[in-house]
């Protein structure tokens, strides 16, 4: 949601930005929900699952070369 949110709220229509607030209000959730989670460090299992990721690639990469 976050990424929705940074992605769109600089987008200006018809001379009017649109800002965090509005998309939050749209979308029914708190501004302050937004802002807590992009402050927020990562959790363990993103990390883990970003180095995962990573092997997997390889993995993948080095089975399907031709």
């Amino acid at each position: 949601m976050t990424a929705f949110i940074d992605e769109h709220k600089d987008r200006r229509t018809d001379g009017l930005r649109w800002g965090v607030e509005p998309i939050c209000r749209v979308l029914q959730f708190a501004p302050s929900t937004y802002y807590d989670v992009k402050c927020r460090p990562p959790s363990r299992r993103s990390v883990t699952d970003a180095e995962l990721k990573v092997h997997i690639k390889g993995v993948y990469d080095g089975n399907f070369t031709c």
